[in-house]
């Protein structure tokens, strides 16, 4: 009898586990305002939770490039900046690419996202 309840468990159990890691070990794709507004919602002592953004590359004479920080626009139309401290080489990026930014936002005056990984 013991042993059907641990066979019955395991069967009802074990995906259970594994649907609920799969869910948080993926990294969500939210916009800048999405993260923005999570990011503040966390206390000052706590890292924002890292997310990926899709988004295309600005650059223009408002929206110089440099590799370590250049802009990005997000599928809700909002530009912002990224500063990217990645241990990877980026390479360069022209206008209108499209890259995946894994970070997380930083608020203040100037909200920006800081960038770990950048993917084209």
């Amino acid at each position: 009898m013991l042993r059907k309840i641990i066979i019955i468990s395991l069967i009802i159990g074990l995906p259970i586990v594994i649907y609920i890691a799969l869910q948080h070990g993926q990294v969500q794709t939210v916009s800048f305002k999405k993260a923005l507004s999570e990011s503040g919602q966390k206390a000052d002592s706590e890292q924002a939770t890292k997310v990926k953004i899709a988004a295309g590359v600005v650059i223009d004479e408002q929206h110089p490039y440099k590799p370590e920080e250049f802009y990005v626009v997000d599928p809700e139309s909002s530009i912002f900046p990224v500063s990217y401290t990645g241990k990877d080489p980026i390479g360069e990026l022209k206008n209108g690419q499209s890259v995946q930014v894994y970070g997380h936002v930083h608020g203040g005056a100037t909200p920006y996202f800081h960038a770990s990984q950048v993917v084209k």
